[in-house]
């Protein structure tokens, strides 16, 4: 009898070891979730998007941020809000940026690959010696393209049907951003090549740039708030109008990364 009764106690917990058992209870289910763990979650998923669509994730992600902080940087310097502006910073970040990014830092991670302090400069050597100058060329012309389309430019040609104007301007605009982005950028992308995973670096590098816009934005708007009332109105004018294009140069030298 007792045979039997074990033998029948072993089957019963057999059937129940091969069921999945979920275990809720009503106590529990009404605790608001910690924040943290909605992070976790929304990092979760947008890992996944990574893998499952990495260029359309973060040509998206590239577009949105560089439309964030152009927002950011005009409802510091600017009056009223230029829709225009944004959209084309949309633009850029998310069909061109982006996508040059992505393909040229897997290409960096394949080419030259390990996390030795050799191999780390050699990915940041390439990418300041060769891609950052010619993405910054690139990047200029379409900006100046998509302005001219636009109609928000005084020169109503295109740099490919106004080759003289616009070789003018980018002789005076192209060798200080080049150095802007050599000196800010060089330790960044050091930090990135070595210690964030490929997949993520992208998306550090266009983070970093709407702090760093914002942050630009907010001393350059503090700075002309703090010039002396007792100047003219002429000088006024032309100091604001320098900082609003030490501004815009700056924002377009960050806006390539």
């Amino acid at each position: 009898m007792s045979c039997h009764y074990l033998h029948r106690t072993k089957t019963r917990l057999s059937s129940l070891r091969g069921k999945n058992w979920q275990f809720t209870s009503k106590r529990n289910s009404s605790l608001p979730v910690h924040p943290f763990h909605r992070s976790f979650h929304l990092f979760s998923w947008y890992s996944h998007q990574l893998e499952k669509h990495p260029l359309l994730t973060k040509s998206i992600t590239a577009g949105i941020i560089a439309g964030t902080g152009d927002v950011a940087c005009q409802s510091m310097t600017e009056s009223c809000w230029n829709a225009s502006r944004t959209s084309r910073f949309v633009l850029l970040g998310s069909l061109y940026s982006a996508p040059s990014r992505h393909y040229f830092f897997q290409y960096l991670a394949r080419a030259f690959p390990g996390s030795l302090p050799f191999q780390v400069a050699q990915r940041v050597g390439m990418e300041r010696v060769f891609f950052a100058p010619a993405s910054l060329a690139v990047w200029l012309t379409s900006l100046w393209t998509l302005e001219s389309l636009m109609d928000e430019t005084s020169v109503p040609k295109s740099p490919f049907s106004n080759v003289s104007h616009y070789s003018e301007q980018f002789t005076t605009t192209y060798p200080h951003l080049l150095r802007t982005s050599w000196l800010w950028w060089t330790p960044i992308m050091a930090f990135n090549f070595r210690y964030i995973p490929v997949q993520y670096q992208v998306l550090w590098v266009n983070v970093f740039n709407l702090v760093w816009n914002t942050y630009l934005s907010y001393q350059t708007s503090r700075r002309t708030e703090k010039v002396d009332q007792d100047v003219s109105k002429d000088q006024r004018n032309r100091i604001e109008d320098s900082v609003e294009q030490m501004v815009e140069m700056h924002m377009m030298s960050h806006a390539l990364y």
